[in-house]
C-alpha cells in the first residue's frame, strides 16, 4: 500500500496519512493536509508531482505556504 504522509519536519512526528487510490498521489495530497487542524502560516513541501496550481492555490488560500522542488 502506497501512502502520502503528512510530517511536521520541527517537532519529527506523523501528523496523517492517507492511502493512495488506484495510485493517484496527486488527489492525496489535498486530503492528507486536510486531516490537519489548521495551515495558518505552515510550510507544505512536496515533490514535483505536487506542483499543480490547484495544490498551490488551496494551500495559500487556507493560509500556509508552500515549496513544491
Amino acid at each position: 500500500m502506497k501512502l502520502v504522509t503528512a510530517y511536521d519536519h520541527h517537532a519529527c512526528p506523523v501528523l496523517g496519512q492517507v492511502a493512495v487510490v488506484g495510485g493517484d498521489e496527486i488527489t492525496a495530497l489535498p486530503k492528507v493536509v486536510g486531516t490537519l487542524p489548521g495551515l495558518a502560516g505552515s510550510v507544505v513541501t512536496a515533490d514535483a508531482l505536487h506542483c499543480q496550481d490547484s495544490h498551490a492555490n488551496w494551500i495559500v488560500d487556507a493560509g500556509g505556504h508552500f515549496v513544491f522542488t
